[in-house]
């Protein structure tokens, strides 16, 4: 295998060269000559397990989205899929890479490094450290960069890593000030930035239909430019169009709460699988069918998946969430509290029934 061919930039070229270089290589793949290949790379795993709250580790959580997202892309014409890891560890692809490549991993990341700095030198790229997440550890690091190896030797077109949020500081502040989802890409000077950037945007499109995005200050914009993420091709080490997403923050209750949490990691799995093949222009809708069964009214039945297709139904008739109030302010999150209640009131008063915030036989029949 010619593992220096990715990481040594010999040809001289200019920034809209290596562009219109990588255009030519993914833009016409889709159902044609090959299928688009995609890998998707939850992130962490049981050395490095990331953020946890409340006995839920981080990785655990990447693994249920990647896993459902695997599932979701694999039934589709025209996809090629790949996972890092899943819920028994890593494949055996990976793990034997891993382990029998160490030496060409290690070289991999020297070469790259190598090139990225003599393009700073050169002017090709403007460096700017902005990352405000943490580094990877040595061995994490490694894994990552190995990724990255993997996929330009396999070609692939897309590769997402999956992400739960934290901040520092958390476990000080009684109530956390944060949620929400966002989406990171390479930087607008790298040559995945394009593609990267039309992927990410039509994800975030459909993550954004029912999920907040991130509150935080250096997140709001919702997708985020990074050149120093190893898993979005830290120092042009990727080929491939990439974004991490990170799906929101750990500690936000309807993704560690065991009552509502296999719903939600669906739902998070099924708007990224939505927004991919959007950028393939199917337009795909989002057909769900939920039967509304039984009552369901403020705090008597906590969170449960009833509150919870309760909320996304109303915010698809427009009520959810309530006038004033975003989705930072009130999540669709599975419990009926006041947020739910004050939605259910207006729908009730806009449908002429008796606006009691009580959802029963007359409400339930209109939420078909």
């Amino acid at each position: 295998m010619e593992r220096e061919v990715y990481a040594s930039e010999v040809r001289e070229m200019t920034l809209q060269e290596r562009r219109q270089s990588y255009f030519s290589k993914y833009t016409s793949v889709y159902r044609t000559d090959k299928n688009v290949r995609i890998l998707i790379v939850p992130g962490h795993d049981e050395k490095h397990f990331g953020a946890q709250h409340d006995g839920v580790k981080e990785y655990e959580l990447n693994r249920q989205v990647a896993v459902t997202l695997y599932e979701l892309l694999r039934k589709e014409p025209g996809f090629s899929v790949a996972i890092t890891s899943n819920n028994e560890g890593y494949t055996n692809i990976f793990e034997s890479f891993f382990t029998e490549h160490e030496n060409d991993i290690d070289e991999f990341m020297r070469q790259a490094k190598r090139s990225f700095e003599n393009k700073i030198e050169k002017g090709k790229i403007d460096f700017e450290e902005t990352n405000f997440h943490n580094y990877a550890p040595s061995g994490a690091a490694q894994k990552l960069y190995g990724i990255n190896l993997w996929s330009n030797e396999n070609d692939f077109d897309l590769v997402i890593h999956i992400h739960f949020n934290d901040y520092a500081g958390r476990y000080k502040d009684r109530n956390p000030k944060h949620n929400g989802f966002s989406i990171y890409i390479p930087d607008e000077q790298f040559k995945n930035f394009e593609m990267s950037k039309n992927f990410a945007d039509k994800v975030f499109e459909r993550m954004k239909e029912y999920f907040p995005v991130s509150n935080l200050e250096q997140e709001k914009s919702g997708i985020i430019e990074s050149q120093e993420l190893i898993a979005i091709g830290s120092k042009e080490s990727l080929d491939a169009a990439s974004m991490l997403i990170e799906y929101g923050y750990i500690y936000e209750p309807h993704f560690t709460n065991p009552d509502t949490r296999d719903f939600v990691m669906e739902d998070l799995a099924r708007k990224t699988y939505l927004g991919i093949k959007d950028y393939f222009g199917e337009g795909s809708l989002d057909v769900e069918s939920y039967v509304f069964d039984e009552d369901l009214f403020e705090k008597e039945k906590g969170w449960n998946e009833g509150n919870y297709q309760l909320q996304k139904e109303l915010v698809k008739k427009g009520f959810f969430p309530p006038q004033g109030k975003t989705l930072n302010d009130c999540p669709v999150s599975g419990l009926f509290g006041k947020c739910t209640k004050d939605a259910v009131i207006d729908f009730q008063k806009e449908n002429n029934l008796p606006p009691t915030g009580y959802v029963g036989e007359l409400t339930r029949a209109l939420l078909i």
